[in-house]
């Protein structure tokens, strides 16, 4: 007897679409999309059937957000303002040098100290009785 063949209902599209639209993946998304038989469907039906779900949760969700983040710029959000300026502007910060020398723009010199740990609580034992 032939497998029957997937018909996807109204509120499975939803579903879909609101899953694309918080970045699930499809793998996950398909345990959730259930035949009539109330199995899982695969990735490729997922694909099949649910194409403009999948495109249209994500344009969606992102021109939400693009919205959210212009208003608040607009409304001036200084966070908001810099984010958008940099990422859709252009802008950009300059990048500050920093350099490091040792005296007269020799090398940096480094030094390092080996701790008698014997010593440090001999001394130590030293200030408690003193105190």
């Amino acid at each position: 007897m032939p497998r029957q063949s997937f018909k996807a209902t109204t509120a499975q599209r939803t579903l879909v679409e609101q899953l694309a639209a918080f970045g699930i993946p499809q793998e996950d998304m398909v345990m959730l999309v259930l035949d009539a038989n109330g199995k899982p469907i695969s990735v490729p039906t997922l694909r099949k059937h649910f194409r403009q779900e999948l495109t249209e949760g994500l344009v969606k969700a992102n021109t939400a957000v693009a919205q959210a983040l212009f208003k608040k710029a607009k409304a001036g959000n200084v966070a908001s303002i810099i984010f958008w300026l940099k990422t859709r502007g252009g802008w950009k910060e300059t990048p500050q040098s920093v350099e490091l020398s040792g005296p007269d723009g020799g090398p940096v010199e480094q030094r390092t100290q080996i701790v008698d740990e014997r010593k440090v609580k001999a001394a130590l034992d030293k200030l408690q009785r003193e105190y």
